[in-house]
């Protein structure tokens, strides 16, 4: 018998039916994640400051009837 087998022949059970994922790739998954959500913040702090800039109401005031 072989008191160690190779992983890959051997069936997933457990706590191990996940697939393992390389340090790399996280890494690389956990930054494009920050960087996604850093670009998204910059475009609504961006579409914030021209909005303020354009010194026109939001269109809902002038079509909201409880006002």
């Amino acid at each position: 018998m072989n008191s160690n087998p190779d992983p890959r022949t051997q069936p997933l059970t457990g706590a191990t039916n996940a697939k393992r994922m390389s340090k790399t790739r996280k890494v690389v998954l956990i930054i494009s994640g920050i960087v996604i959500a850093l670009v998204l913040v910059g475009i609504l702090g961006i579409a914030i400051i021209v909005s303020a800039f354009r010194g026109n109401p939001p269109a809902f005031a002038t079509t909201a009837y409880w006002f």
